[in-house]
């Protein structure tokens, strides 16, 4: 798992309360603070924000839209929800970083390997999800931009594949599965929720863990008496 302040990975849980503790980035006090903290509460201007989006802020600053961080902090939670489960049954999650933000193809390939899911840092070719969906079945597709990714949310949605996504003002949210509205050209707030979808996944695969290794526990046990 990873630490907020740090990022540095820590021992797998030997326990249930230690799995519970390490995931206290996912209280709704950790995620408005870090909210602040990245500046994911700014969004673009605020004549520039597409309808879909306008619903989630309250009100304009400066000409800059700004984000309800309640509806933030919903929304990532039941993207965290949804990530869990999938680490319970280690379903494969593809991140993707679009061709035109490769400053960020480090922190994508990251989390992505750390969590142990696949990553594309490349430009996306029309019909490749297709060509791979058919070998690794992939559960869900983390995007970082939809308005950049709009071949890849097609092809997503034709497949049945839920997306999850970074949205900004800007993005039609209606085309995603998952969205969180927040800052999405903020490395900060882009580094944040990456680290928490991280996380959300590693924390499934542990639970998962413990509980096969109860069931087996359990077992010997009966077998014994």
């Amino acid at each position: 798992m990873y630490n907020i302040s740090s990022l540095s990975k820590t021992q797998s849980a030997n326990n249930n309360n230690e799995v519970n503790n390490s995931v206290e980035i996912f209280s709704d006090a950790n995620v408005k603070h870090n909210f602040y903290s990245t500046l994911s509460f700014w969004t673009n201007k605020a004549n520039s924000c597409n309808i879909s989006t306008t619903v989630h802020l309250i009100g304009k600053r400066h000409g800059f839209g700004v984000i309800n961080v309640e509806h933030h902090t919903d929304m990532l939670k039941n993207a965290l929800s949804f990530l869990k489960e999938l680490g319970k049954t280690n379903g494969k999650i593809l991140f993707v970083n679009d061709q035109f933000t490769n400053n960020l193809d480090g922190i994508v390939k990251t989390f992505a390997v750390n969590s142990g899911q696949p990553y594309s840092i490349e430009k996306w070719n029309c019909g490749k999800l297709t060509m791979a969906e058919a070998k690794l079945q992939y559960k869900a597709v983390i995007i970082l931009n939809p308005t950049k990714n709009l071949f890849l949310i097609r092809e997503a949605r034709k497949l049945g594949i839920p997306i999850i996504s970074l949205c900004a003002g800007e993005s039609a949210i209606f085309n995603v599965t998952y969205p969180i509205i927040c800052n999405n050209e903020s490395g900060d707030s882009i580094l944040y929720i990456l680290l928490t979808f991280a996380n959300a996944i590693i924390y499934g695969q542990l639970q998962q863990v413990y509980t096969n290794w109860s069931s087996q526990k359990e077992a010997l046990i009966t077998d014994e008496k």
